[in-house]
């Protein structure tokens, strides 16, 4: 983890790396994700293996992405 915030009760599996990211609570990051300039959202899981961060074209079809390029990321957006 590198600059990033943790809420509380937020679970990082194994061999995941956090770039800036900012979890709110009850959130599950799985193993082997990358996440780089991420907001997850309350009690968000998100799926082993996920990228986000790192191509903004990608981010941009599946997340709410800023001008600056921070992507958000909410529960609904992986059901």
């Amino acid at each position: 983890m590198n600059r990033s915030l943790l809420s509380i009760d937020v679970r990082v599996e194994e061999r995941s790396e956090l770039d800036e990211v900012i979890a709110l609570e009850g959130a599950t990051v799985g193993k082997n994700c990358r996440l780089r300039r991420v907001i997850i959202g309350e009690d968000c899981v998100v799926p082993d293996n996920t990228v986000i961060g790192f191509d903004p074209e990608i981010d941009k079809q599946r997340f709410v992405c800023s001008d600056k390029g921070v992507v958000l990321v909410t529960r609904d957006m992986f059901e």
